[in-house]
């Protein structure tokens, strides 16, 4: 029974799963540092703009928000990953596949707008929907304006979501979570 109902669990986290961005090619070095914190230049308004009411709607950090898109795309609305994510938040169109029928089109994700609702759509989503275990067990984080909190988020963002399974983040799931976290810490957000 316990088995049955776990392998159900399980089909459907797969079937229901909606899709974890994957990260723009080449990714950028943090480490570098020459590396640009004032990101955005020729968009830097409209990006910003666009970042602060997103976060607000979806109650994440814009500092991580902006993390995210610098290390996804480098602040590129154009950005289209080997793996079809499209714009400054690689987000995945909605051609790639059935699952996806809700997302907009790939040509509609060039939008600055529309990326960014929708990627920080999606990371609220995995922070809600497939966070809860790891929360548990990572109790240390009681509010969600400490960075270490959007570490499972921002996992399941890149690598999927069977941490809602495992409760756990992968090494190169951590790793990715470090480098937006590192980011997120670094980019500079004054207008």
């Amino acid at each position: 029974m316990k088995l049955g109902l776990m392998m159900a669990l399980i089909v459907f986290g797969l079937l229901t799963n909606p899709a974890a961005a994957a990260p723009a090619d080449p990714q950028p070095s943090l480490a570098s540092p020459t590396a640009e914190t004032r990101l955005c230049a020729p968009n830097r308004a409209r990006v910003l703009d666009a970042v602060t009411r997103a976060s607000a709607h979806y109650s994440l950090p814009t500092r991580l928000t902006m993390g995210l898109i610098w290390v996804e795309s480098n602040c590129r609305p154009d950005a289209v990953s080997s793996a079809g994510a499209v714009g400054l938040m690689q987000v995945m169109p909605r051609e790639i596949g059935y699952q996806f029928r809700d997302r907009p089109t790939s040509a509609q994700l060039r939008d600055i707008d529309t990326n960014v609702v929708w990627g920080s759509y999606i990371l609220q989503e995995m922070d809600s929907r497939y966070c809860g275990l790891w929360h548990r067990y990572n109790s240390r984080y009681l509010s969600k304006s400490e960075s270490g909190y959007w570490q499972c988020a921002l996992g399941a963002f890149w690598g999927g979501t069977q941490v809602y399974f495992s409760g756990r983040l992968t090494p190169n799931e951590q790793a990715y979570a470090d480098m937006v976290i590192g980011a997120a810490g670094r980019v500079d957000i004054t207008r």
